[in-house]
């Protein structure tokens, strides 16, 4: 009997210390999903700030590269114009502005203007997407962190998108690239246009040239139609998703 007792005690004791120990193992488990769960608001906080950051220079980017699609636009009609083409008389299937209302042409230009004008069309502007954040949080799995699952899917959504438009940049450079290739077919570079005599009487009845000058102004407004079009262009919905990131972090 005496035996028997002691085993009670012995399993009561045992028993109790088991329980003890897996108590201490789901308070400290509990304390460190605590901790984890604090640094992971933290982290997104921080995260979050920082992609409102990128994207409002995205759209920083957006508008300079907006309005000097517009002054392409304008720009190379003028130059059609100067020639005596008739495609200068076109009608654009979309565009916020009319594009003389942002680039309008200076009164005085003449025929003399044309290489100037010109080497204007070949400056490049283009959309420079930032996404260091995003491959960062792609990167270190740290996307996971945003608990809002519509709004982790509408970031995912945005970069894939903006990475979509990019393409945009690569037709205007090919535009810009191909109107100086055909200026050297006559002669011409853009460092000697500005100075190149008689330029009106190389260019007029050019056909080449009057088709990269078309080429120039259908690039610059498929850019805006992709960049700036109301309720679908790339600058509205960084604008929308910024402000929906924004709730988040209030």
């Amino acid at each position: 009997m005496l035996d028997e007792g002691r085993l009670q005690k012995y399993l009561v004791y045992a028993i109790g210390e088991i329980i003890l120990v897996v108590m201490g193992i789901l308070i400290a488990l509990a304390i460190n999903n605590r901790r984890q769960w604090e640094k992971d608001r933290q982290d997104e906080k921080i995260y979050l700030s920082r992609l409102v950051e990128d994207l409002s220079m995205d759209n920083v980017d957006i508008k300079e590269a907006n309005l000097f699609a517009y002054k392409r636009i304008a720009i190379s009609t003028w130059v059609l114009e100067q020639m005596g083409d008739s495609s200068a008389n076109f009608e654009p299937k979309f565009l916020l502005k009319k594009a003389a209302e942002i680039e309008p042409i200076n009164q005085d230009w003449t025929n003399d203007s044309l290489g100037l004008a010109i080497t204007r069309l070949l400056s490049p502007r283009i959309f420079d997407h930032n996404e260091v954040t995003f491959q960062e949080m792609i990167s270190t799995s740290k996307i996971q962190v945003i608990q809002d699952l519509t709004l982790r899917s509408a970031i995912n959504r945005h970069y894939v998108a903006a990475r979509k438009a990019l393409s945009t940049n690569n037709d205007v450079l090919l535009a810009q690239q191909n109107l100086v290739t055909a200026l050297k077919s006559i002669g011409l570079t853009p460092n000697t246009l500005a100075a190149a005599p008689g330029l009106i009487l190389q260019l007029k009845g050019n056909r080449q040239i009057v088709a990269e000058l078309n080429f120039i102004r259908d690039m610059a407004e498929h850019h805006l139609e992709i960049f700036e079009r109301p309720e679908r262009g790339l600058y509205v919905k960084t604008a929308a998703l910024i402000q929906k990131i924004n709730g988040t972090l209030k």
